[in-house]
């Protein structure tokens, strides 16, 4: 039997398409879901408009939690709201 893979969460994002002016799918860059699968994970995508109301069950299901991104993600205690 084989040992039970950790489910990670990742946040998609939504890009824009350059001189279009339409709104891509949401996404996942390939090198966040191919190092979680390396590090023995299974990845699972999120959707920007999931609804707020079930994160409940993503937080039940998921075993962590992939923050992706630049500098902008706030870690100051006080900015966060516990669920």
């Amino acid at each position: 039997m084989s040992q039970k893979k950790p489910k990670i969460a990742l946040v998609c994002h939504r890009g824009e398409d350059p001189g279009k002016n339409r709104v891509l799918p949401d996404s996942m860059g390939i090198t966040y879901v191919q190092s979680i699968v390396k590090a023995g994970g299974l990845p699972f995508l999120i959707p920007l408009d999931f609804p707020m109301d079930e994160l409940n069950v993503l937080r039940e299901t998921c075993d962590g939690l992939m923050l992706t991104g630049g500098g902008d993600v706030e870690t100051s205690p006080s900015s966060v709201e516990v669920l």
